[in-house]
């Protein structure tokens, strides 16, 4: 739509650039309160706030897929809290407060990862699950179900990880879309990962892949901005290389191997994608760190430099501190594996 906008226009006389547009999309619902002055606005006033928060929330979507954090930080807690007393209190609005408060929270969950406040992340998507089941939208609930499953991941709470993933299957069915299911499974698959359950992880990840592939969808914006094609690739990368590291740890190095090839296998599949494919930054990055995880676990130097700078570089450019601390991982790991390498020693001016 913004595009079809400034077309009408001349280059000279339009000058607003599309993050502009966001931002500004942003301001809309802050704006009005502060214009009313009231804890809880009258029907009048809500009939405007709730859809002016929804176009708020499309906009922090479309901002998540570039490197546009801090604008999301600054805005969405000013409205979110004020929709989240709209949805604490019984009244017509009631229902469609709390799915947008679902999805304000589930944006929180989001932008703590990208901090490090994981115990934030974690508050984030536990209310996201709580106002989805309030707004009756199952959808909501299970996909925050699922990020909350990955957040347990981050704080290495494996059993509340593969106990959260479970609880989102539990509530898998034909009514869930087909790309939520597939999330949910490949989620499943991480976790039995990380348990050693070979025959678990690769049935879900062969469900998760044969239901991504299987069928095309109209999506929730939220459920079509959060997850595609490419973060299913980044998943099944990122379980085939725990069930590497698992493998090497027990000195099955055959084994371990196969299954770093495999990882890098699923995630080279993200440069295949057809130049329409609409990848996040944020996962553009994480594929970086993950390849060059890739690499050092297959003693591949050349790769490893490659995809190194790729992910540090790109984690300074989102300013993301999760995207850096990968980076300084894959860094660290790699001076034990060639100590004496200088061009690896070298490396560490990227992370300045």
């Amino acid at each position: 739509m913004f595009d079809r906008v400034k077309s009408l226009y001349a280059p000279e006389t339009y000058q607003l650039s599309r993050r502009e547009a966001l931002a500004a999309l942003l301001a809309l619902p802050p704006a009005l309160l502060a214009a009313v002055q009231e804890p809880l606005p009258p029907a009048k006033v809500l009939e405007e706030f709730l859809p002016q928060c929804a176009a708020a929330n499309i906009a922090c979507w479309h901002l998540m897929r570039g490197k546009d954090f801090l604008s999301i930080e600054q805005a969405l807690p000013q409205y979110l809290r004020p929709l989240e007393q709209i949805a604490q209190h019984p009244s017509p609005y009631q229902q469609t407060a709390a799915y947008l408060t679902s999805q304000g929270y589930f944006l929180l969950g989001h932008i703590a990862l990208h901090r490090l406040r994981l115990e934030q992340r974690v508050a984030g998507y536990k209310h996201a699950v709580e106002y989805g089941k309030l707004a009756r939208d199952r959808v909501s609930s299970v996909s925050a179900l699922a990020s909350l499953g990955d957040a347990f991941h981050q704080k290495g709470q494996l059993t509340e990880m593969l106990q959260t993933y479970q609880e989102a299957a539990h509530h898998l069915d034909h009514e869930i879309p087909a790309v939520l299911r597939s999330k949910v499974l490949g989620g499943l698959a991480h976790a039995y990962a990380q348990r050693g359950q070979t025959q678990e992880v690769l049935r879900y990840l062969g469900e998760a892949r044969v239901i991504f592939s299987g069928e095309s969808e109209e999506v929730p914006i939220f459920l079509k901005m959060d997850y595609g094609i490419v973060q299913a690739i980044q998943y099944e990368g990122e379980t085939f290389l725990e069930l590497g590291r698992l493998y090497e740890h027990t000195k099955d190095l055959t084994q371990a191997n196969t299954y770093y090839e495999q990882a890098e296998e699923a995630l080279a599949q993200s440069e295949k994608l057809p130049a329409t494919t609409v990848i996040p930054e944020r996962i553009r990055v994480e594929i970086a760190n993950q390849r060059a995880a890739t690499a050092l676990a297959l003693r591949d130097m050349e790769q490893f430099e490659k995809y190194f700078l790729l992910g540090a570089n790109g984690a300074k450019a989102l300013n993301s501190a999760k995207r850096k601390q990968e980076a300084l991982a894959n860094w660290k790991a790699a001076r034990k594996v060639w100590p004496q390498e200088g061009r690896i020693a070298d490396l560490a001016e990227a992370l300045m």
